[in-house]
């Protein structure tokens, strides 16, 4: 499972965002992109798709037991990846450390 799809499944997980458009706006992720990793993750049994009672057009995606489970054991080893790669770093210079690369990120994306 990839980063673009762990990410989906916490969002989902977390109820940030359920549906396609909601989800790429999210994780900032085009809508093509989404609806292939969405498509991917449904082929995979991974989430299921509901269609949305407040607008008929709409699809909402819902993480299924296994992903929960998936999430479950890979969220504590992308938990310890960072920590080994902040290790030594105290928490100012971690936190100077993400917002230098928020602005190289904002500065690619042209976004302030």
């Amino acid at each position: 499972m990839g980063h673009g799809q762990l990410a989906v499944l916490a969002a989902l997980k977390n109820g940030e965002a359920s549906t396609q458009t909601e989800l790429a706006r999210l994780l900032q992720m085009e809508q093509p992109s989404m609806a292939q990793t969405l498509a991917r993750l449904e082929r995979g049994q991974l989430i299921r798709r509901k269609q949305d009672p407040a607008n008929q057009r709409a699809q909402r995606a819902e993480a299924t037991n296994t992903a929960l489970e998936s999430l479950s054991q890979a969220l504590p080893a992308m938990a310890e990846g960072n920590a080994k790669a902040m290790a030594g770093f105290s928490a100012d210079e971690e936190a100077a450390f993400v917002s230098f690369l928020q602005r190289v990120y904002a500065n690619l994306c042209d976004t302030p």
